[in-house]
């Protein structure tokens, strides 16, 4: 079992945490975690309140991490101002963002139930990413005009920064994967409430799904080590699943010499 969430973070590859719930995976010395790394509600321009968000995920989930809509750096002017959403949506983020470090401290409980900080650095250009802090101090709400900053920035606070819908159009918050940086983006985020982004067109060999407005239409889990606790997961333990928690498991024959 695992006491702090600073101990799953090492390396910033790492994004899940034990649950005392956990079911153990087949054939294997590991337990299997469901969690939900990309949420929304009114701290921001979704729907909801805050505590109605951690009711909904501590009722089925394990770990959790609420997303603040942050900012948009380079976004256009729409018509008939549209865009006034998302003005709206980053001024309450703002005037509320000390509740989201505080409710997630809140909510804590080790061994059952673990939520990270989060926010939504939206970008017309590099896509929208989800930077997820490891612990519960000095995750401030930071802006940034450009990835590699963005990419930077959670290098320095051991933080993972996901791509979200991958599968939008280049330039117009699609991710663009020539400026991916594995060290900081372990996994991609393949289904949400926008929709599948499946795409020929991305290198990342590990997927993570979220519900992105507050449903419950994608989780993602993990396996993690039964005991003792590893300095960080191994690779391809991640896996996404659309509301219905399939369990994942795979084996591999080698040919005889």
């Amino acid at each position: 079992m695992i006491s702090s969430r600073r101990n799953v973070f090492p390396a910033a590859v790492a994004v899940v945490v034990l649950s005392a719930a956990g079911a153990q995976s087949p054939g294997q010395s590991r337990r299997l975690y469901w969690g939900d790394i990309h949420n929304h509600n009114a701290v921001g321009y979704g729907k909801g309140s805050l505590q109605r968000s951690y009711d909904i995920a501590e009722s089925h989930l394990d770990f959790f991490a609420f997303t603040a809509h942050g900012h948009w750096h380079d976004m256009p002017i729409m018509p008939e101002n549209k865009h006034e959403k998302w003005v709206n949506g980053f001024a309450a983020t703002r005037e509320h963002w000390d509740e989201v470090p505080r409710m997630a401290n809140e909510h804590y409980k080790p061994g059952r139930f673990v939520p990270f900080v989060a926010y939504e650095w939206h970008s017309s250009k590099f896509g929208d990413h989800c930077l997820i802090y490891p612990s519960d101090t000095d995750t401030p709400l930071s802006y940034f005009d450009h990835i590699s900053k963005v990419q930077a920035f959670a290098k320095e606070k051991n933080a993972l920064l996901i791509p979200h819908h991958p599968a939008y159009r280049w330039e117009w918050r699609g991710t663009a994967f020539e400026f991916l940086d594995e060290a900081v983006s372990p996994v991609v985020e393949i289904f949400s409430e926008h929709g599948l982004a499946e795409s020929d067109r991305g290198h990342s060999t590990m997927f993570a799904t979220a519900t992105a407005g507050g449903g419950r239409r994608g989780l993602c889990e993990r396996f993690w080590p039964e005991a003792p606790m590893s300095a960080s997961w191994p690779a391809r333990t991640t896996t996404a699943a659309t509301r219905a928690r399939i369990v994942r498991a795979w084996s591999a024959c080698m040919p005889s010499s």
